[in-house]
């Protein structure tokens, strides 16, 4: 009994939230491609304005000589990479099925992403299907190991009793 109420309250609770905050990174991931689409498509636009690709305009200004125009350069690269990725990463997320998001957005989870979930997340008890997949599971996990963590105690015990 100690053993399923340790499971409950180590892996059922704690796996539960991960739907919730889920939830929370992907509608945060998803205003900040949006954000990033807009300073991107900027970038995209003077290029354009200039007779330039979007490349060959952050290549003219990060190999400027000067090292402010340059540092400008490369932070506008970083903005573009970075876009792409979380721009990659929320439509591979979307298009899985519901149930494999909490999975996917551990795989490919940005810290600066995670970090301002994790400022504003407030666990709750709802229950969705894939809530109660998630408490389950986590359930289930801590208390396999508890089990085998037991086993190998009373094993160890025996032992040392034969040898004794």
């Amino acid at each position: 009994m100690i053993r399923l109420l340790l499971a409950l309250l180590i892996g059922g609770l704690p796996a539960s939230q991960a739907v919730p905050f889920t939830e929370d990174y992907l509608h945060n991931l998803a205003g900040r491609v949006a954000e990033l689409r807009v300073i991107v498509g900027g970038y995209a636009e003077r290029a354009e304005a200039r007779g330039l690709s979007l490349a060959d305009h952050i290549a003219y200004f990060a190999t400027s000589d000067d090292p402010a125009v340059a540092a400008e350069g490369l932070a506008m690269h970083d903005t573009v990479e970075r876009y792409g990725r979380l721009r990659r990463t929320a439509e591979g997320i979307e298009a899985a099925p519901p149930i494999l998001h909490p999975v996917l957005v551990a795989e490919y989870l940005d810290n600066d992403v995670a970090e301002s979930v994790l400022e504003r997340f407030s666990p709750g008890l709802s229950a969705s299907v894939a809530q109660l997949f998630y408490f389950f599971g986590g359930l289930v996990a801590v208390w396999l190991v508890l089990t085998v963590l037991k086993g190998l105690a009373l094993g160890g015990r025996r032992l040392a009793a034969k040898r004794a």
